[in-house]
């Protein structure tokens, strides 16, 4: 894809002041040395993530640095993975909505080919309205088991986002019509419908001539090619794929497979000299009709069974995709992608690169869940998913995975406690552990400090000072000036009267 653009750019102004994202991956160093700097730079300070638990628990303990506490961060677990890429963000009057194929991650906000698409709310001029009630409702019920001072942080939004109440009431898996040559739709798994059926409801599938498929990641059998091939029996279908790292299906039974294309990802572009050599992360699935309109659904979900389902098969994934129709719009096209049938290649010819089984990561079996930490000063509230036999005890670690700390945990009435001694302070997460056998009983979770996270209220005025703390970080010069004008009249007056009897009660 040519004319990359960093999503962050979006944010222009200071129109936010929370946040929440979902990512399946999470790279701590770049979300903390370059995405937190912007979104505190725009005054967004009220910021909420969700990240797979699985993938999660491979990421505490290797570290290096001590991480941030003025963000939470919420895991959450998946029949299959928790995959899904929605970045919604929430002003007084403004919200701003982004859905796409991209992690948390450099990779995923840079060095990959990913695909994108941004929405904006407007009080004063409201456009897709339906889109941000159906992605309001689907991270709200994402965040209805969130424990602790995080639950705080999601409530925070209602509070000083008024216009979230005004929007219609969620309807997934319908189109919401933009103008007279276009609609949308939201479209997840989490309905309890697959994004597979969906798909077979809104698109009138026996009118579809083409199909192309760009995705990274393919069942080993090729299991949703068979299914598409079989639903659109009369259609050319297009795969583009990535074999340097991707999952392509070698096991296509024969019949299907003669009956479909197959591209190197790097040769589909509209100008050959402008060639990509990144990684391809995107997930499109574009439908051509007869009469030339098109369908085209973006998002999280790759080609495979786990991330669409099928006609009676559920999905295990968590996945968020959009589906856009045109009767105008050529949407390869806009995306310079272009698909030139004299360079179709057999599938046999690619070099095979993953398996099934380099990215299936194994579900935790564990005995507790631990939901939440919240740190309170010298206390630690710790909400478990069930009550702990008596032998159990919270093991701390620091960001390099040492254990620093361990103790018993005193029940609550709806959490377990712990109180610190004055000495330990560089903890970042914590596990339950058997104290007899000394086994992992739990998940890893990391410690969320109640007061830095209070601070992150997105009150009007702390934005202010938010973004100017901001500029004093990135070195700006014009600090004093920035302070002296946020500082009222009034302000000025009452200290000018209260400074100088200090003065004559004292021993200046």
């Amino acid at each position: 894809m040519k004319n990359k653009e960093n999503i962050w750019d979006l944010l222009s102004g200071r129109d936010y002041q929370s946040c929440i994202i979902t990512t399946y991956s999470f790279d701590f160093y770049y979300f903390e040395k370059s995405v937190m700097r912007i979104l505190r730079s725009k005054g967004i300070g009220n910021i909420s993530v969700f990240v797979d638990s699985n993938i999660f628990q491979g990421v505490l303990g290797k570290i290096g640095n001590s991480v941030s506490r003025i963000y939470s961060i919420n895991q959450i677990k998946s029949k299959g993975v928790f995959h899904p890429k929605v970045y919604m963000f929430f002003g007084k009057e403004k919200g701003l909505l982004i859905i796409g194929s991209g992690n948390l991650t450099s990779s995923g906000h840079g060095k990959n080919d990913e695909v994108w698409g941004a929405f904006h709310y407007d009080v004063n001029n409201p456009k897709y309205t339906q889109l941000f009630a159906n992605s309001w409702a689907y991270l709200r019920g994402i965040s209805l088991n969130t424990k602790g001072f995080s639950k705080e942080k999601i409530n925070w939004i209602r509070e000083y986002s008024p216009w979230i109440e005004s929007l219609p009431s969620p309807s997934l898996s319908a189109f919401e019509k933009l103008d007279k040559h276009s609609e949308i739709a939201f479209l997840s798994n989490s309905s309890g419908v697959s994004i597979f059926n969906q798909l077979s409801s809104l698109i009138p599938f026996k009118k579809v001539k083409e199909l192309t498929i760009v995705s990274p990641y393919f069942d080993a059998k090729g299991k949703i090619i068979e299914m598409f091939r079989k639903a659109l029996p009369n259609a050319e279908i297009n795969i583009l794929v990535d074999e340097d790292n991707g999952i392509l299906p070698f096991g296509l039974s024969d019949d299907v497979g003669e009956n479909v294309r197959f591209y190197h990802w790097k040769d589909c572009f509209e100008n050959k000299n402008e060639k990509s050599a990144s990684r391809l992360h995107a997930k499109i699935f574009n439908f051509v009709l007869k009469d030339k309109s098109q369908y085209c659904l973006f998002g999280s979900a790759n080609a495979s069974v786990a991330a669409l389902g099928g006609e009676n098969i559920s999905a295990i994934n968590e996945e968020v995709s959009i589906l856009m129709s045109s009767s105008k719009l050529d949407f390869l096209k806009e995306l310079s992608i272009r698909v030139n049938t004299k360079e179709n290649i057999p599938l046999s010819m690619f070099k095979k690169n993953l398996d099934e089984k380099d990215i299936l990561k194994e579900v935790s079996t564990l005995k507790y869940s631990i939901e939440a930490i919240d740190k309170e000063g010298s206390k630690l509230n710790v909400y478990i998913d069930k009550k702990v036999e008596p032998n159990t005890r919270l093991h701390l670690f620091d960001s390099w995975g040492d254990e620093i700390y361990s103790s018993m945990m005193t029940l609550g009435k709806n959490y377990y406690s712990v109180n610190l001694p004055s000495n330990i302070s560089t903890f970042v997460y914590g596990c339950l552990v058997d104290a007899n056998t000394n086994k992992v009983l739990s998940n890893k979770q990391i410690i969320q400090d109640v007061i830095l996270l209070s601070k992150t209220n997105p009150d009007p005025q702390k934005q202010v000072l938010d973004i100017i703390f901001s500029d004093i970080e990135q070195g700006d010069e014009l600090l004093f000036a920035k302070l002296i004008g946020y500082i009222s009249d009034t302000d000025l007056n009452i200290e000018n009267k209260i400074v100088p009897s200090r003065i004559r009660g004292g021993k200046a």
